[in-house]
């Protein structure tokens, strides 16, 4: 399990009913990799420990969902606020224009307007209306980007590079 590169894919946030179902956020909610029977990881410590996916559902816009071994509402409630992780392998390609959140983190941003290097994505919040680059900078505090057209221009993952436009006075 040590070669394998795992890709965080959400968290369980809360349970649901009597049966081990849990209320789930996706960091990326167009995903069709988090499905019954595929295959994610919880961090434990020593190393990561695999679960099926028992069942998914959508409720009103929450995505429900059950995994095998967990089954009843003390395990649910254990796993309260715990990321979970799928393997590289195991996902589909994702279509043009989207990347998983682990593949963002780490990559260098440099701003058009001003030429310069603003410094490097330490994290992503995907529990906004849009995602959020925070963007951990050497000289000063993070700056927030929201991850919208306006401001993101291009995400080079050759180059591990993300190119923004930012308007005069966002870094200020």
């Amino acid at each position: 399990m040590e070669d394998r590169k795992f890709v965080r894919m959400g968290r369980f946030t809360s349970s649901v009913g009597l049966k081990g179902e849990m209320k789930v956020t996706l960091y990326n909610e167009e995903t069709v990799n988090f499905k019954k029977g595929a295959e994610v990881y919880l961090g434990v410590s020593g190393g990561k420990k695999p679960f099926t996916v028992r069942s998914v559902r959508n409720h009103n816009g929450t995505v429900i969902a059950a995994l095998e071994g967990v089954a009843d509402r003390n395990a649910s409630d254990s796993l309260r606020n715990t990321e979970f992780f799928m393997d590289e392998e195991d996902l589909e390609e994702l279509p043009e224009g989207y990347h998983y959140v682990e593949d963002l983190i780490g990559m260098k941003v440099y701003d058009l307007n001003s030429a310069r290097e603003i410094g490097t994505v330490k994290d992503i919040l995907t529990n906004t209306p849009q995602e959020v680059y925070v963007v951990e900078r050497e000289d000063a505090g993070d700056v927030m980007i929201p991850a919208v057209e306006n401001f993101v221009r291009e995400i080079d993952t050759e180059n591990e590079v993300i190119k923004v436009a930012l308007i005069p006075g966002f870094l200020d």
